[in-house]
């Protein structure tokens, strides 16, 4: 029967888990390690080493300096490796020469975690300045994707949006809509000609005073907007803001800024599959897309040059955005509540753009070779 004395020493020492090896077997040989009477004792299966602690080598390594290496010149050839705390703590106290190294050994584990935390917060800071740059190319990026992507694939892509839209069953070829519009149409095409799209324009059910434009060609023009303009010159003005916007692909990179950083890099590189997945399902989110104040200019700016060529009064343009302006201020809700003035929201016409409308009007050096537009 063990005896108290021997059972409070075996108390009082730690029994862990350790590996052995040895010049002469391959690998290392599992087993527990000990305390005890000044000596290290591994014991696994047939294999017993011992090692005083006075003179004991002790190592260490991995990451964190958390694999302890344990040697002694009287054990030539043995190394016992252990991870455990227990026996670090034992060897912490156990004499003035394994303190002294075990002190050493924590002392490059704490180092070592700093380093680590140091590096681990760099490569963050780097990976977060890596997101912060691509986001802040995002935009030129959208530009050199819709840039390398051919009219053809923007006009097929057009083409099932405008399906999609069309088959909500709101398109309407009314007369009473299409001699509002037609006369205003064959006008302005004969001003944008080499633009290399086949511009359709069609007219949809809806009360809100709305325009927009599908990249490929197609112009939806709402009821509720050819309801509202007083003179086909003001109409016209919409329309040539819209074929603006499809020529510099404008609404073709919207999408593409859409579809994510991602799918930008890979159509870069040639494969548009995934944009062309992200496209397909694009054609609600055509109505509600909204442009950039430099991108609402260049499209008053190409716009314009347009009603000059086509000898349409460019002043139609100023009138419109005039006109929704003060509906607007008589009911600021207005646009939220019913959407009736959705034009403004998605085109806002802010009194910089019309200051630069009415700019280039005065700047016009002739204002009386424009052709009144009859309807039909």
């Amino acid at each position: 029967m063990q005896g108290l004395e021997e059972w409070v020493d075996e108390c009082h020492t730690a029994r862990v888990n350790a590996n052995v090896s040895h010049p002469s077997f391959k690998g290392t040989l599992p087993g527990e390690l000990t305390i005890q009477d000044g000596r290290l004792q591994f014991q696994g299966g047939e294999v017993s080493v011992e090692m005083p602690l006075s003179g004991l080598v002790i190592e260490t390594s991995g990451n964190y300096h958390e694999h302890f290496f344990l040697r002694h010149p009287s054990a030539e050839g043995w190394l016992v490796i252990t991870s455990d705390p227990a026996i670090v703590r034992e060897l912490s106290t156990a004499t003035t020469d394994t303190a002294r190294q075990i002190n050493a050994a924590s002392t490059a584990r704490v180092s070592m975690g700093r380093r680590l935390y140091v590096a681990g917060a760099l490569a963050l800071a780097i990976l977060a300045g890596c997101v912060a740059l691509l986001f802040a190319l995002k935009s030129p990026l959208a530009g050199m994707v819709t840039a390398k992507l051919p009219v053809s694939w923007e006009i097929k892509f057009g083409n099932q949006a405008y399906e999609q839209l069309a088959a909500q069953g709101k398109v309407t070829e009314d007369p009473k809509w299409r001699t509002r519009l037609d006369p205003v149409v064959a006008r302005l095409k004969t001003a944008v000609t080499n633009a290399g799209y086949d511009f359709q324009f069609h007219v949809m059910e809806a009360k809100e005073l709305n325009a927009f434009a599908i990249p490929g060609g197609h112009i939806v023009v709402y009821t509720g907007l050819l309801e509202a303009v007083e003179r086909p010159e003001e109409l016209a003005g919409v329309l040539a803001h819209e074929m603006a916007h499809v020529i510099r692909r404008h609404s073709l990179r919207n999408v593409v800024e859409s579809a994510g950083l991602g799918l930008m890099v890979q159509t870069l590189f040639g494969d548009a599959t995934g944009l062309a997945a992200v496209a397909t399902g694009s054609s609600r989110w055509l109505l509600q897309q909204k442009f950039s104040r430099d991108t609402e200019r260049e499209a008053d700016d190409v716009g314009w040059d347009y009603l000059v060529e086509a000898k349409i009064n460019p002043r139609g343009l100023i009138d419109f955005f005039g006109k929704m302006r003060k509906e607007i201020g008589k009911d600021p809700t207005a646009a939220a509540v019913d959407g009736s003035l959705s034009v403004l929201s998605t085109h806002p016409a802010t009194p910089e753009r019309i200051a630069h409308l009415e700019k280039k009007w005065k700047g016009l050096a002739d204002k009386k070779e424009f052709v009144k537009i009859e309807e039909e």
